[in-house]
């Protein structure tokens, strides 16, 4: 039996609508008496504007609305059992299960909507974007394949993201997925090659989803499990907001630039080690402690300012930073520790506080561009700093270097340390204290 567009047949007591011509357009009325779509019925219908699902339909069969590309609306029949289209919400929803399983472009999900249904909005390129109620735990498998959306905010409530989900999706640049997700297909955004960034659990990393080869192509993306972060998952530019951990950023050699946000206190032991292409990084004041080796081995940072609580200055925080230039310590800074500032080749001058009682062994070894320390502490000046140079600036011409020195220090007394430090030739300058 045809009528008009559909064909539609029995089956005992059922009344099937079998298909519809791919010719129907504007708004369809499926006719009061069909119990059952059956399944991809409407497949190719893309001139379809408005469905109407009246009361007696009590089976939809799977991607049965899959061709139906540019829906504006849906309505179900308020009598209907089965289905619903609850708060004007423009889409079909299994009333019993509270899943979603067809939406169109001027959907509204309603609050209470447990679950995104398998191809619920596949093909739907006018749908740019979508709020997703929390609560929502589901996304089903091909749910927004091929949709225009450009953005997507996942609700902290979500717990699966199914087989190409979003497949195809090129407007997406960027997703965060939220800790409580525990399932991820490794397939679910197969195709998104414009899809930079993703921010994914641990707990949900997909199985054979590798950081170099990802199935969608994707350029970064961001894995992070009790403060630390894949290596390659971390490029460009980022901003931390919370206190850093060891070895939280540790060979992650695609970053370029760090904003560390006010509020932070503690960057961890080796956090930023080996970030080979880190060029600049801001700390805020909130800072108190960096800890050992902090940057050691970023070899393109080029200047560094520590904030002014941090008052011991950590062994080996920026031992093999060969281009970092400038260095600008805090005024309370007590102790340097050992091999601190080692294989800062492009240090040229440096100024150790009045504060400064206590430095390591080998904090200027292979700084190879030194010319001027500053010292402030007579302390320090009549330290072995001076007088054992093989233990402190091993690799460099010390003969080079410009000490400038308290006014008032015993010139005597330094004449044994310079002769020490610089036989061949004493270069020294005197500050006044204010």
């Amino acid at each position: 039996m045809k009528e008009k567009w559909f064909i539609i047949r029995k089956e005992g007591s059922d009344v099937i609508l079998d298909s519809c011509d791919k010719d129907a357009a504007g708004e369809i009325v499926i006719p009061d008496g069909v119990t059952k779509i059956e399944d991809y019925a409407f497949d190719g219908c893309e001139k379809v504007a408005s469905l109407t699902i009246p009361s007696s339909i009590q089976a939809i069969g799977t991607g049965a609305f899959d061709g139906c590309t540019n829906l504006k609306s849906i309505i179900v029949d308020s009598s209907n059992a089965i289905y619903d289209s609850r708060n004007n919400c423009n889409a079909i929803i299994a009333t019993a299960t509270n899943t979603l399983i067809k939406g169109c472009q001027n959907t509204v999900i309603p609050d209470d909507v447990k679950s995104i249904g398998d191809c619920a909005f596949v093909g739907c390129s006018p749908l740019t974007s979508i709020n997703l109620p929390n609560g929502l735990e589901e996304i089903g498998v091909c749910a927004f394949a091929g949709t225009g959306l450009t953005t997507i905010v996942f609700p902290p409530s979500l717990k699966s993201i199914d087989v190409n989900a979003f497949g195809d999706c090129l407007g997406l640049t960027n997703l965060n997925v939220p800790y409580g997700v525990t399932y991820i297909s490794r397939d679910a955004f197969l195709g998104c090659r414009n899809l930079v960034l993703i921010r994914l659990p641990e707990s949900a990393m997909p199985e054979g989803w590798y950081f170099e080869e990802c199935p969608c192509k994707i350029k970064t993306y961001w894995v992070e499990k009790d403060g630390l972060h894949n290596p390659s998952a971390v490029t460009g530019d980022i901003v931390v907001e919370d206190n850093i951990k060891d070895n939280a950023f540790k060979n992650c050699r695609k970053i370029t630039s760090v904003i560390i946000t006010d509020g932070v206190a503690i960057i961890g032991d080796h956090a930023f080690e080996n970030c080979t292409s880190l060029e600049s990084i801001t700390i805020p004041n909130s800072v108190t402690r960096i800890g050992a080796a902090a940057f050691r081995g970023c070899k393109k940072l080029k200047a560094i300012k520590i904030p002014y609580q941090v008052n011991k200055i950590s062994s080996y925080i920026l031992d093999g930073c060969k281009n970092l230039a400038e260095i600008e310590l805090p005024q309370d800074t007590e102790e340097i520790g050992r091999l601190a500032f080692a294989g800062c080749e492009s240090l040229a001058k440096i100024e150790l506080p009045e504060s400064t009682t206590t430095v390591g062994m080998g904090i200027f070894d292979h700084c190879t561009s030194l010319g001027e320390i500053t010292i402030m502490n007579k302390d320090i000046v009549f330290s072995d700093l001076l007088k054992r140079k093989e233990d402190y600036f091993f690799g460099v011409d010390v003969e080079k270097i410009t000490l400038v020195v308290p006014e008032d220090v015993d010139r005597f007394r330094l004449r044994e340390y310079i002769d020490a430090f610089s036989p061949k030739e004493r270069r020294v300058e005197y500050w006044t204290s204010e």
